[in-house]
């Protein structure tokens, strides 16, 4: 045992002058624009800003998911108007469409509610719970 903790030593003395030595890596820049070029970067960007709203207002049920569509509705809408990323080719009704797209996403699509709603709206018989 004693010689494997040497071994560990000694292999950690000559190892780390040569990790010292490495220059001229800089860290990554960071693109804050970057999640704008998809769907699921913008719909991560639409759960940190709806969560925060959630939290700050303490909302909950049915209120919270038109928050979180509202949300994702203006973002993209942000990013139709500055011409950021995916919405940069897009006209104002396709982005109304991703908008509300993106908000299924960040809410989560097969939630039992929305997917009685979904049916409900296109006349089917839903037995409610």
């Amino acid at each position: 045992m004693k010689k494997l903790l040497l071994l560990c030593i000694l292999l950690f003395a000559l190892i780390l002058p040569a990790a010292a030595q490495i220059t001229g890596v800089s860290p990554p820049a960071v693109d804050l624009l970057a999640d704008f070029t998809t769907i699921a970067g913008v719909a991560a960007f639409t759960l940190l800003i709806a969560g925060w709203i959630k939290t700050a207002f303490k909302l909950e049920g049915a209120l919270a998911r038109w928050v979180s569509w509202a949300v994702a509705i203006v973002i993209s809408f942000v990013g139709w108007y500055f011409n950021i990323g995916l919405f940069d080719p897009l006209l104002w009704w396709q982005t109304l469409f991703y908008g509300f797209g993106i908000g299924l996403v960040a809410n989560g699509i097969y939630s039992a509610e929305t997917i009685q709603l979904i049916l409900a709206f296109f006349g089917a018989q839903v037995k409610r719970e």
